[in-house]
């Protein structure tokens, strides 16, 4: 890493150089509009983490470097349990509402691509460095995560960064989540050097909420958005964001743990926020029942702590799943303590029952602590290729599951998109049907204008 190589300015959003067209469709859309407005009273701190548990060098986790981070319930019933997409909703009638429902993927270097027919193809893939936007210092060209060069806009150093390996889990286009909500996506990008949330009605245009921030993840439920830190930010809307109450992320020694890692809502006691937290060994649980407001620590939160791979809940029964292990609450996020299962990829209520899965099986559950295996069955998969489920959504309308394939580095030509009727049988789907491209590590279900869907 070369830093300061060229300390050149921010390109401007709208400069001649780069096109207030080109500027519009990640930032605000009017010239001048989406400059970066500086900390703003009721701002939070959150530190740099590796963003990952894929095993990539991890920056500053016990000695955080604080950047400054400025800080919509549609009532369908269509939105994740873990604020990422996977449907908790048992509904499959589509609402009248004149919208088509669509699963929107995020991924690294401000990727996104979007699926207008129950995950069968995948479009209008872009992502910063291909469009050449302000974050990638208005340089247009492909980069490969870890393996060629890029350059990168650091907004703690007011200057663009050359990277001879770019470090995409420490980035403005790291992927940290996506909710869906009151007729709008908002996400959240930006890791190490700072990113922004930002929102949209179509999944294509993107405009910035608030810059320059870095939180951990993206949930929505009981009408609100929260965008998870320390000291999280909260939005009724998706356009407006407050600051939330602090999450006072601690280990079991008392020692303050700077790092958030996730945050998902449960669609359980009235509605929970579930934020994970984690700093070396250390690691934490908190839970919102007033929409981010304030955070408690329920008992057995330093067992279920960290970083999860989603949440989901039912009646007073939460479910939270991590890559090696997972732990329910019968009490409404009172207390956790976990249960016999090896957690996996994921886990959503469909309506009947939670959904989990593992490497090779679904598992699943009228009550989150006896758990049913059934082997999976892969059609499609490509010589070469391994199977393994990454992030999983679930669509409100027809029950179906998409997945891409997990793992460290197997993205770009290692790539797959998957598809499930069941959450059994998954369809890897063929070449040509999505873009190889960034990893992928978000998904999000919603409903947006029809118009989106066009070539």
């Amino acid at each position: 890493m070369i830093r300061g190589l060229l300390p050149r300015r921010r390109p401007p959003l709208c400069s001649p150089a780069l096109g207030c067209a080109l500027a519009a469709s990640w930032t605000l859309g009017a010239c001048g509009s989406g400059e970066p407005d500086g900390p703003e009273q009721g701002s939070s701190t959150s530190a740099a983490h590796d963003g990952s548990d894929d095993g990539s060098s991890a920056v500053g986790d016990d000695a955080p470097a604080p950047t400054t981070s400025h800080g919509h319930d549609s009532g369908d019933g269509t939105t994740g349990d873990d604020g990422s997409g996977s449907s908790d909703g048992g509904s499959t009638g589509e609402p009248d509402d004149g919208l088509v429902p669509v699963f929107v993927a995020q991924g690294s270097v401000g990727r996104t691509t979007i699926s207008c027919d129950d995950g069968l193809t995948w479009i209008h893939d872009r992502a910063y460095d291909t469009e050449g936007a302000p974050e990638a210092c208005g340089v247009a060209q492909a980069v490969e995560c870890w393996a060629t060069a890029c350059s990168r806009w650091d907004a703690s150093a007011g200057a663009c960064e050359e990277q001879g390996s770019c470090d995409c889990d420490h980035h403005p286009g790291a992927d940290k989540g996506i909710a869906y909500g009151h007729g709008l996506f908002a996400a959240t990008w930006g890791w190490g050097p700072p990113g922004a949330i930002k929102t949209s009605a179509d999944a294509q245009q993107w405009a910035v909420a608030v810059e320059p921030t870095t939180f951990a993840g993206m949930a929505f439920g009981s009408g609100t958005f929260v965008a998870i830190d320390r000291s999280p930010r909260v939005s009724a809307d998706g356009l407006t964001w407050q600051a939330g109450g602090e999450a006072d992320f601690r280990s079991e020694a008392n020692a303050v743990i700077w790092n958030a890692r996730d945050v998902g809502f449960a669609d359980a006691a009235g509605g929970v926020f579930v934020a994970g937290a984690s700093s070396g060994s250390d690691q934490d649980l908190m839970v919102s029942h007033d929409q981010g407001q304030s955070w408690t620590r329920p008992a057995g939160s330093w067992a279920c702590g960290g970083d999860f791979e989603a949440v989901a809940g039912s009646g007073d029964v939460i479910v939270v799943v991590h890559g090696d292990r997972a732990c329910r609450s019968a009490d409404g996020g009172a207390s956790f303590a976990a249960v016999d299962l090896p957690g996996g990829a994921g886990v959503v209520h469909d309506g009947a029952q939670f959904v989990a899965w593992t490497s090779d099986q679904r598992m699943t559950s009228p009550d989150g602590a006896t758990w049913q295996a059934t082997d999976l069955v892969v059609e499609g998969l490509p010589a070469g290729h391994g199977f393994e489920l990454g992030p999983i959504a679930r669509s409100g309308e027809t029950g179906t599951y998409v997945s891409v394939r997990g793992g460290w580095q197997q993205w770009y030509d290692a790539q797959g998109f998957y598809r499930s009727e069941d959450g059994i049988t998954w369809q890897v789907l063929p070449a040509g049907s999505f873009a190889a491209s960034h990893r992928i590590r978000h998904i999000a279900y919603g409903r947006v204008d029809a118009a989106a869907c066009a070539p």
